[in-house]
Formats: structure tokens, C-alpha cells, sequence
């Protein structure tokens, strides 16, 4: 047997979490494998992608709204768990506001000068 390259491990643990059958066949058989030696396992995605940290290059990814829908996902799914990750997409979210506020500012003095803009 071949273990799952983290791609289908996380499409796995997000089906999973949301299958219910799919969750009890596996607990099923995880029991059956260990036996009675008890143990405590999650496939919610939300623990899986927990240590998965929203990097720069995929902050400004999130904010131009330029992403993929899974990793759109997958951002999501991390950012319930991550307040780091969330104030970083806050910050970055409202530096971007500030700059164009400031830029249309500048614009209109610059149009009320020049008649331009």
C-alpha cells in the first residue's frame, strides 16, 4: 500500500468530513486494524489544514480574488482556525483601502490642478 500524496490526503479528509458514511467506514476499519487499543483521530479540515499558513504570495492572491477555487477553499477552511492568518488578510485588506483612498485623493487634487486625472 501507498500512502496518498498530500493533494488526495486533503481531497480525502474534506470528503470525509462532509460524507458521513464515507467517515464511519473509515473509523470502521481504523478499529478494526487497531484493535481495541483506543485512539483519537479527526478528518475534519479544519485540523488539517490548521498549520497551513497563508503565505504572501497567496495573501495577495486572496485579495485580487485571482485564486483557484480549491485553494480559495483551502484558505478559507484555515483561516476559522488562524487568527495570525486572518489579521494578515484584515491588514493586508485595509493597507489596499488606505493606498486607493489616498491615490483617489491625490487624483482629484491633481485633476483640481491640472484638469487632469
Amino acid at each position: 500500500m501507498s500512502a496518498l500524496t498530500e493533494d488526495e490526503a486533503a481531497a480525502a479528509a474534506v470528503h470525509m468530513a462532509g460524507c458521513q458514511d464515507c467517515h464511519q467506514r473509515f473509523v470502521a476499519e481504523l478499529n478494526y486494524q487497531r484493535g481495541s487499543i483506543p485512539f483519537s483521530f479527526t478528518l475534519d479540515p479544519e485540523f488539517w489544514f490548521r498549520d497551513d499558513h497563508v503565505d504572501f504570495d497567496l495573501l495577495l492572491g486572496l485579495a485580487d480574488e485571482t485564486l483557484d477555487q480549491d485553494t480559495q477553499e483551502i484558505i478559507g477552511i484555515h483561516l476559522k482556525t488562524c487568527e495570525t492568518c486572518r489579521e494578515d488578510v484584515r491588514s493586508l485588506l485595509a493597507f489596499r483601502k488606505s493606498m486607493s483612498m489616498s491615490a483617489n485623493s491625490n487624483c482629484s487634487v491633481t485633476a483640481a490642478r491640472y484638469k487632469k486625472c
